[in-house]
């Protein structure tokens, strides 16, 4: 409001300044130079203090910038330090859990090896067991197999042999006798109740000659045929009994 009624104080003059009566160039030369000049001195004046001002204000944003950007970079700063300071907090985190997780597995992982390997050590000593026994079942039925095969074979030739036997003696047990003989070359057989024995087994053989020089076999039985029971003898190169000579076929003493 000062400024404006400034300028109308001067325009007001200049306005009675143009009323004055003006003879001469001159004079009107001077009355416009000395309105210029003191119109070029308020302007001037208006100059100095818009550019004073406008100093003052730049100097103040200037000033206020700069303080604004400190504390904007001081903010920031802080800001990103924090920022920092939580993700490598949670890196660290990460980096313990992950750690925890992973020895957890290897934990659990190492136990169930284990576990495996107990199971199979466990399962391999049961199946080497079973393995075993199947084959002592394997060598048992073998053995069986081997021993029927061998008892055939030995029925079969005893059967081949017996078709080649003639009888030399046939006694009937009194419970109490062991030695059965008859007259005989070489080895024979003898039957209890019609069941070829088993030399070395039930019996034991001898032979000698007898006091006229006939070759005699005998059969000593380890336990004596009971009373009733069927002896018989068989060789293949043996003389047939002479009754006469044996009292009736009655066993060697």
């Amino acid at each position: 409001e000062a400024k404006v009624s400034t300028e109308k104080s001067r325009i007001d003059a200049i306005l009675e300044a143009s009323d004055a009566d003006k003879d001469s160039f001159a004079e009107i030369v001077t009355l416009i130079n000395s309105v210029d000049t003191e119109n070029d001195q308020a302007f001037a004046s208006y100059v100095l203090s818009n550019d004073a001002a406008l100093s003052t204000e730049v100097s103040s944003r200037i000033s206020g910038d700069a303080s604004l950007e400190g504390k904007v970079n001081a903010d920031i700063s802080t800001e990103v330090s924090a920022r920092e300071s939580a993700d490598l907090a949670e890196q660290n985190a990460r980096i313990a859990g992950d750690a925890a997780v992973t020895a957890a597995f290897e934990a659990a992982d190492s136990v169930e090896r284990a576990t495996r390997i107990a199971a199979d050590a466990s399962l391999e000593v049961v199946l080497s067991a079973e393995i075993s026994v199947q084959n002592s079942i394997d060598q048992a039925i073998k053995d069986g197999v081997n021993a029927a095969l061998v008892e055939v074979k030995d029925m079969i030739m005893d059967a081949v042999n017996y078709s080649k036997f003639v009888r030399l003696n046939s006694v009937v047990g009194d419970g109490a006798t062991t030695v059965f003989g008859a007259l005989m070359n070489g080895s024979g057989a003898i039957y209890l109740n019609g069941l070829l024995q088993e030399e070395g087994v039930d019996y034991t053989f001898s032979s000698s000659l007898d006091g006229k020089g006939n070759p005699v076999g005998e059969f000593t039985f380890n336990d004596a045929p009971e009373s009733g029971a069927s002896v018989a003898i068989y060789g293949q190169d043996g003389q047939v009994v002479d009754p006469n000579l044996y009292g009736n076929l009655t066993p060697l003493a």
